[in-house]
């Protein structure tokens, strides 16, 4: 027997259910049928989030990965000191939408509030990248993120975490991935 959704929670998959069905929101088939760079690509609604704290600088770069080159962003106040923490933020989308953009102003929203370095990275998406794909990817920038202390980070200081689907991924280094000092 299936323990029934919390009324609150009832009212949101029934109002997402209707949306769908009037073409207001798309179905989870509507949004596999874009191309993989473009679901990817996907950026917010402007009228659902602010911008991010602009103070934040920001540095977008290319990391070697298992399947190949992974994007990812890192986010830093300017009055950053050496040796501050670190957050590997992975962002939601059902592992099959979404990437960096999409949660831009989250990541400088963390990094403005906590002083630390956070990274944010887009990982390949399902289908045409099944898992363990976005798994390695996120294990490949937390391996990087302790390999090159990226703006002088400690590496004994990285937190990981995300929202949505990107909250549910353990991503620790697997047992080749030896931290160097």
């Amino acid at each position: 027997m299936t323990t029934p959704l919390p009324p609150k929670l009832r009212a949101l998959v029934g109002t997402a259910r209707v949306l769908m069905k009037v073409g207001l929101m798309p179905t989870p088939q509507k949004a596999l049928e874009r191309p993989h760079a473009e679901r990817l690509n996907r950026r917010p609604l402007g009228i659902a989030c602010g911008p991010g704290d602009r103070t934040i600088r920001t540095w977008d770069i290319t990391v070697g990965g298992r399947g190949g080159p992974i994007p990812v962003r890192v986010y830093a106040r300017p009055d950053l000191e050496p040796g501050v923490p670190a957050y590997l933020f992975i962002h939601g989308g059902g592992f099959i939408e979404c990437g960096v953009d999409f949660t831009d102003y989250v990541q400088r929203s963390l990094a403005a509030r906590t002083g630390c370095v956070v990274v944010g990275l887009s990982y390949r998406l399902a289908p045409e990248h099944p898992f363990p794909a976005g798994l390695e990817d996120c294990q490949d920038v937390l391996r990087w993120m302790a390999e090159t202390r990226p703006q002088r980070m400690d590496r004994e200081r990285i937190a990981i975490g995300g929202e949505s689907a990107g909250g549910t991924i353990r991503c620790a280094p697997t047992a080749s991935s030896s931290r160097r000092r």
